[in-house]
């Protein structure tokens, strides 16, 4: 009796002295814009184990297209004047805040550009997708465990039967598993029902996987960014329910269809290359999609960058009264290349603007746009220079808010350096081949008193 009392005590102590073991289940709400599970509108509402679930093991996912995904799913609602996006940007914070996201990378300013989910919560999320009778992820062949909206509950039986066959390397396995899918899916209704298609670096497309995706008509997300596609199916304008189209990295030229609700255009590739006894890459090409005709039919674009304009960029005519961009970039193309009209559109979308790129084909200077009378952007937060040359322009210096600066083939003096070093916001500067006309770069006292990050890229392109 006695043995046993000591025993039991001996086991107490022990416990006692343990750390508490950590949860046994994932939390069911987090922050105030989160519901439990189940609850919401349809089948499945939004919930803490479906945003962060990636698919079979853990990936680095990047933060700008988890938070459009949640979106797509509906997995995240608007919540006053707070739009979807905001609202998936705050739950993105709560979730690396309780450490259920892990970050990969940060950008200049500590924000984190991609993350990764810990392994202890993948195999959490999988028994709570199990037990609400989820999609099952076992029947998911690993390497498209990405690539599917894993909330309609589709069953992937049969088509991983015909995976299975496949006896290649990871990769030629990876690349015909995709085309088999593009190939058979219309053979079965329920994959007419993804919201989400993560396609990015898939080689091999042709027209008809194409014209098959284009079938998927509650499509809400569709990344085909650094595929092999050099043209949009006429057969696009079917998707009525396409937000986000990420074309970027691909030799897509065109974009004429109207996509009533799409909110985020994504285009735009540039590669380096190295000048014949530099090690530095020092020569940047970059191409991208047309300005589409009927852009301000789009009525719900907050996200167009980048698009390729003429000389003068009259195709954005109307774009600033029509469109409320927060996200723009354009790339002027031409051997007269004029800022005038592109800072008569941005001086009508400065309540909105927060994100602006302009590159040029041939390089001009600032000096034209000080004889137009227009307002600041004054919530900019980013701008990405290229190829515009000379003095900033007088109302420069009213962009307090501006927190990230890039450069490239600008030309600056030291009387441009000095106006930089005023904006209070001003935490990241990144310097790019011949941004500044100096050998060496002086900061004076009390400049750049909030700089955090400061780069250069002629030495990072070096090492690309």
């Amino acid at each position: 009796m006695r043995k046993r009392a000591r025993q039991r005590a001996k086991e107490a102590n022990k416990a006692k002295n343990q750390p508490e073991p950590g949860p046994t289940h994932l939390p069911r709400t987090i922050g105030p814009t989160y519901r439990p599970c189940g609850e919401g509108r349809g089948r499945a509402g939004p919930g803490l184990v479906r945003p962060t679930y990636p698919g079979r093991g853990s990936y680095k996912t990047r933060r700008s297209s988890l938070v459009r995904r949640w979106v797509a799913e509906a997995l995240i609602d608007k919540v006053g004047r707070y739009s979807a996006i905001d609202e998936a940007e705050h739950c993105f914070n709560a979730l690396s805040s309780q450490k259920l996201l892990l970050p990969c990378d940060f950008d200049g300013v500590g924000k984190i550009k991609s993350c990764v989910v810990d392994p202890l919560v993948i195999g959490m999320l999988k028994e709570a997708i199990r037990v609400e009778d989820f999609l099952d992820p076992n029947l998911l062949p690993p390497e498209l465990a990405l690539h599917f909206s894993i909330r309609n509950g589709i069953h992937l039986r049969q088509f991983n039967r015909i995976v299975s066959k496949q006896e290649n390397t990871t990769v030629d396995r990876q690349m015909k598993s995709i085309m088999k899918f593009l190939k058979l899916m219309t053979s079965s209704s329920s994959f007419r029902h993804l919201r989400v298609l993560e396609l990015e670096g898939y080689k091999g497309f042709k027209k008809r996987h194409l014209k098959n995706i284009c079938k998927i008509h509650q499509l809400r997300y569709l990344n085909l960014r650094n595929t092999n596609i050099s043209q949009l199916p006429t057969e696009m304008d079917q998707l009525l329910h396409l937000e986000t189209l990420d074309i970027r990295g691909t030799r897509v030229q065109a974009f004429n269809i109207v996509l009533p609700t799409l909110k985020h255009l994504l285009a735009g590739h540039i590669h380096f290359a190295r000048q014949e006894g530099s090690i530095v890459k020092t020569k940047e090409f970059f191409s991208t999609v047309r300005m589409p005709h009927d852009v301000t039919r789009m009525e719900n674009l907050e996200i167009l960058s980048h698009v390729k304009v003429s000389n003068s960029a009259k195709e954005l005519a109307d774009v600033g009264e029509r469109l409320k961009l927060k996200k723009l970039g354009v790339f002027l193309h031409g051997k007269n290349t004029k800022l005038n009209d592109l800072f008569i559109e941005i001086d009508k979308l400065n309540r909105f603007l927060v994100s602006l790129s302009i590159r040029v084909q041939v390089p001009v200077h600032w000096d034209v746009v000080d004889d137009i009378e227009l307002t600041p952007p004054q919530f900019l937060e980013s701008l990405h220079i290229c190829g515009v040359r000379g003095l900033f322009p007088g109302w420069f210096n009213q962009l307090q808010r501006l927190s990230k600066i890039t450069l490239r083939d600008t030309f600056l003096n030291e009387d441009a350096l000095a106006v930089l070093g005023t904006l209070k916001g001003l935490s990241c500067l990144r310097l790019g081949y011949q941004s500044f006309d100096a050998a060496a770069l002086t900061f004076d006292d009390g400049q750049f008193s909030n700089l955090i990050d400061l780069l250069s890229l002629k030495v990072l392109n070096s090492q690309e």
